[in-house]
């Protein structure tokens, strides 16, 4: 046993070649072409935005809207985070597959009709192609378009079951 080795290699600083490793990903890769006229479109469906936001005399004007997606980019890592952000209009909800809410005040539509108007970096242009449609939320969407009070009919009572 006192003849037995133990085979270590040593392997001294600066004796191999070091070799960058080359970064992951690329150039972000639209799903459509960003041409003049989606933009164009794009602007017009804020346009109705804003036009929803002049028709509320309420001192905090807020609207809620629904962002659709494209169906090849419906997945979370595809979400349009350069374009719905703090700065602009916030994402604040999701819904179907695909669909985002966002709160859309007046200085948030203004900024996002810049960014999408001017915005010309390969990020800006894969969230722009990412978009489908934008428009505001209107009373038909909401309560999936019953009336109040059907839904507080069809509500089960007060540790009950739901009335037949």
């Amino acid at each position: 046993m006192p003849n037995e080795r133990l085979y270590i290699k040593v392997i001294l600083p600066k004796q191999g070649e070091e070799r960058r490793v080359q970064g992951g990903g690329g150039e972000p890769k639209p799903f459509k072409d960003v041409t003049p006229t989606l933009r164009r479109s794009l602007l017009l469906q804020l346009g109705e935005i804003e036009a929803t936001l002049n028709r509320i005399s309420v001192p905090a004007r807020v609207v809620p809207a629904r962002v659709t997606a494209e169906e090849k980019a419906i997945a979370k890592s595809h979400r349009p985070d350069v374009l719905f952000n703090t700065a602009t209009c916030p994402i604040i909800g999701a819904g179907k597959p695909g669909e985002l809410f966002v709160k859309a005040t007046p200085r948030g539509v203004r900024a996002l009709q810049s960014k999408i108007g001017r915005g010309f970096t390969p990020q800006v242009e894969k969230a722009i192609s990412t978009v489908h449609r934008i428009s505001p939320l209107s009373s038909s969407d909401r309560l999936s378009g019953a009336r109040p009070s059907e839904l507080f009919s069809a509500a089960p009572a007060k540790g009950g079951a739901p009335p037949d």
